[in-house]
């Protein structure tokens, strides 16, 4: 099981987790990493960075690099378009854009512009149509793009009542692409129905904000999967029982192993076990 962490060093360290080994230390950027994350191959990996930039790695040649440059500003968040192999990779910023790569090419195909916020996390669908976006600050909603028109589809903020109270910091489609699911700077994570933008649950235990939110796929293909079961993770106030805490740090694992984090929750009950 390969491992990848990216650091405030500058650097992204690859590790063995069963052995507790670091394999190697990829010195990728000028300023701080801020998320990595394996390609669905699992043949690279993708890097964000303060210093403007993402970078594509080859895992078995790491002097092998692809640079996406054409954001202003820091690269906070990255992520492989599941159903293009390793062709699509989308990027949020705090330019307040989204961006939509052709990795092998090393272009920018879209820039998805919404509204005006810095982009925290960015995420794809797994059919690769659609990408969501989440940013602050005073951006308590997640927003919806066709990544083929660049246009926002929707935006998931309910109201006073039904959405988050405080910006979002982190959201995920699930693997079937029906479910969104966002943790915000409001101490809760939430579920919403893609397809209406609807508010569906309400997943409540954090006592400090949901920084990274991330589901479990408990059955099914990687072509096909289902994900009935949904982690995060908090910057404090953990419960004593809930699991690994990732707090602050930025994790992404090989796609050849799957793992349960922090609080765990059931989807349909919106129970903490």
């Amino acid at each position: 099981v390969v491992l990848a962490t990216a650091c405030s060093d500058c650097s992204v360290y690859l590790w063995e987790a069963q052995a507790e080994k670091c394999l190697d230390t990829l010195a990728v950027h000028q300023e701080p990493v801020l998320s990595c994350a394996f390609s669905p191959l699992g043949t690279l990996l993708g890097t964000a960075s303060e210093d403007g930039t993402a970078k594509l790695w080859s895992v078995s040649n790491p002097a092998a690099t692809t640079t996406l440059k054409g954001h202003t500003d820091w690269v906070n968040s990255l992520c492989w378009a599941r159903a293009t192999g390793e062709r699509l990779v989308a990027t949020a910023s705090m330019d307040s854009t989204a961006k939509i790569w052709d990795a092998p090419h090393e272009t920018c195909l879209t820039t998805l512009e919404g509204r005006v916020n810095p982009l925290l996390s960015v995420d794809c669908s797994s059919d690769g149509v659609s990408v969501l976006v989440s940013g602050a600050p005073t951006a308590m909603d997640a927003q919806l793009f066709d990544v083929r028109t660049g246009q926002m589809i929707r935006v998931l903020e309910g109201s006073n009542r039904f959405g988050h109270e405080d910006n979002v910091l982190s959201a995920v489609f699930s693997p079937d692409g029906m479910t969104v699911l966002t943790g915000g700077q409001d101490k809760v994570a939430m579920l919403w129905d893609v397809g209406t933008g609807k508010r569906i649950e309400v997943l409540e235990g954090h006592t400090g904000a949901v920084s990274a939110v991330a589901w479990y796929q408990t059955e099914g293909t990687l072509r096909q999967p289902r994900g009935t079961e949904v982690g995060s993770c908090g910057r404090s106030g953990h419960q004593p029982n809930a699991g690994v805490h990732l707090m602050d740090i930025l994790v992404s694992l090989h796609p050849s192993h799957l793992r349960q984090t922090d609080v765990l929750w059931r989807q349909q009950a919106g129970m903490a076990v």
